[in-house]
């Protein structure tokens, strides 16, 4: 049975809570009080599974954006494409393989500094001895991958089918991200159409609001991450 949902995660919101905790009366005497005290509370978010109504919305909204940006006088990806492998511009295929390997090494120095990290034997101090090459190390692989990528994506920003992705991303984050209140879940943008959804979140963005605002955030780069086709267990390294 498909899961109804691809990832589940949680924001701390701070606000007042009542809390009884145990006291003593002026005589010494074992007594509850109960106070209003601000708390550090953690909520509950969820991205929805997309069921197959879902994809194929989503697979025309993306269809009808290309086609808008293609009249809106941008050109397309294929386009593009046959003209950088004329001029040489695209990576060859040994910068492709050094960029796979660079991404493997990164996930297995992640791996490897996650357990640095709950090793229970190890003092602060002796897992931070441990770390600090593999920091280093990574950090320079992060840089490398990072370089690679802007300079490829950079290549294709100005065409119809990025312009498409990237309305597509934010009209995934609108359908997908779902809250969590006293057990039951509902879309954290309402229903309604695309528009009307952005206008919510246009809403969100422009009240402040510093937890709805990380919500937002924290949920549109784990969509990005699971679009992109990271598994659950790459988000949570």
């Amino acid at each position: 049975m498909k899961e109804k949902w691809l990832y589940s995660f949680e924001v701390e919101k701070t606000q007042k809570v009542k809390e009884t905790v145990p006291d003593k009366d002026a005589s010494g005497n074992d007594i509850e009080v109960t106070r209003e005290i601000e708390k550090k509370v953690p909520h509950k978010f969820h991205i929805l599974n997309p069921t197959r109504k879902i994809q194929d919305d989503a697979s025309i909204f993306y269809s009808v954006k290309v086609s808008e940006g293609i009249r809106l006088g941008l050109v397309t990806k294929s386009y593009l494409m046959r003209k950088f492998q004329q001029e040489g511009v695209l990576p060859s295929a040994e910068d492709k393989k050094i960029h796979s390997e660079n991404y493997s090494k990164a996930i297995k120095l992640e791996v490897e500094m996650e357990k640095i990290k709950q090793e229970g034997s190890l003092s602060d101090s002796e897992k931070e001895l441990q770390l600090a090459p593999l920091k280093t190390e990574y950090q320079e692989l992060r840089n490398k991958i990072f370089d690679y990528e802007s300079l490829n994506s950079s290549l294709f920003d100005n065409t119809a089918e990025k312009r498409a992705n990237d309305l597509l991303n934010l009209w995934f984050v609108l359908h997908l991200l779902y809250a969590e209140k006293d057990g039951a879940q509902s879309c954290l943008f309402g229903d309604g159409s695309f528009e009307q959804r952005l206008e919510r979140l246009n809403g969100i963005e422009d009240s402040g609001d510093e937890f709805l605002t990380a919500v937002v955030e924290r949920g549109g780069f784990l969509i990005g991450k699971l679009n992109s086709g990271a598994s659950k267990e790459e988000i949570d390294l």
